[in-house]
């Protein structure tokens, strides 16, 4: 590696605090896209993470929330997922939007993955997270809505049930 790539890669591993177990994860789901996997795919197998991943806390006596806005922010917190992620309780859905230059997750940006569309597993972490911690079905991902990026954030909406 030359010494500008050295630069450039150190540089994106400052802004977005990466660390080696945010690689791993982002290179993993990244990684999908040498075998024709799509948003789809990753949905499925980060949802059943998501579930894991309340279960694991729910073992060690941890309190993720009791309402679904509290429960996300509980998870952005404990992933710090971004420097700048928002929950917003609208009503019928919750809106979540991570700041796309410090997602320390993104399988693009992060993974090096080479997609046309996203492969963004926070939606179904996110939905599979907050039904195992509320121990009901409380949300379910607007796949017809997906992850829209607006410059700043990655968009994704999830009905409340």
């Amino acid at each position: 590696m030359d010494e500008s790539m050295r630069e450039k890669c150190l540089k994106k591993i400052e802004e977005r605090g990466i660390d080696k177990n945010t690689v791993l994860f982002a290179a993993f789901i990244g990684g999908f896209d040498k075998f024709g996997l799509n948003q789809g795919e990753v949905l499925l197998v980060s949802k059943s993470a998501g579930e894991k991943l309340a279960h694991y806390y729910n073992v060690y006596g941890k309190t993720a929330g009791y309402d679904i806005k509290s429960v996300i922010e509980f998870l952005n917190a404990e992933l710090a997922i971004s420097r700048n992620t928002v929950v917003e309780d609208n009503n019928d859905f919750i809106a979540v939007k991570i700041e796309t230059g410090s997602c320390r997750y993104c399988p693009i940006a992060v993974g090096d993955a080479e997609l046309k569309g996203t492969a963004c597993p926070f939606p179904g972490l996110i939905e599979g997270f907050v039904n195992r911690a509320l121990q009901r079905k409380a949300i379910a991902y607007d796949r017809l809505s997906g992850v829209k990026k607006d410059g700043t954030y990655c968009n994704m909406k999830f009905k409340k049930i």
